[in-house]
């Protein structure tokens, strides 16, 4: 099985940042940082509004462990910024 990763399209480097697109959503990581992370930018009790790559704001869940769910697919604490 292929990892997510793999799915990340459209790569550009921006000064100090790479950034791309993952179904959609914008991902960003630093130059010499192998972890891609979504931009969250703002919580409500359950969800957060994460953005997407045509600077659009969609609604995603966040599970009782800090993880971000997108798709079906949870990702960890290290895959998203606010």
């Amino acid at each position: 099985m292929k990892p997510w990763t793999a799915e990340i399209t459209d790569i550009t480097r921006i000064g100090n940042w790479d950034v791309g697109t993952y179904r959609g959503f914008h991902v960003s990581r630093e130059v010499g940082d192998r972890a891609w992370q979504f931009n969250i930018t703002g919580f409500s009790d359950n969800d957060c509004g994460v953005l997407m790559r045509d600077g659009t704001i969609t609604r995603q869940k966040i599970d009782g462990q800090d993880r971000l769910i997108i798709d079906g697919k949870k990702f960890s604490r290290r895959n998203w910024n606010h």
